[in-house]
């Protein structure tokens, strides 16, 4: 078995001319200016009322309101019979 391989080159007639007029570009000047973003996020935090009056009155205790005058009336008669004693003992 004979391989015989031709080949032949491709001749292109191209004529290249230098141009008459050369173009020059100068890369623009580009200056960017930039800030720091800013972020401000407010936030307002849930008020929690708990109301606890049912809860004290079946454990049988007194609501604080309760508790409150009722020690003010105590404060309030250990006063006045303070009073009433030293005003029998006859002393200032």
């Amino acid at each position: 078995m004979r391989l015989v391989i031709n080949q032949q080159f491709a001749k292109i007639g191209l004529k290249i001319v230098k141009p008459q007029l050369i173009l020059e570009r100068i890369p623009p000047e580009f200056k960017m200016r930039r800030k720091p973003g800013k972020l401000e996020i407010e936030s307002s935090r849930p008020v929690l009322h708990i109301d606890q009056t049912e809860c004290f009155a079946d454990a049988g205790l007194m609501t604080q309101g309760r508790f409150h005058d009722y020690y003010a009336q105590v404060a309030y008669s250990d006063v006045l019979s303070g009073i009433a004693r030293r005003v029998q003992e006859g002393k200032y």
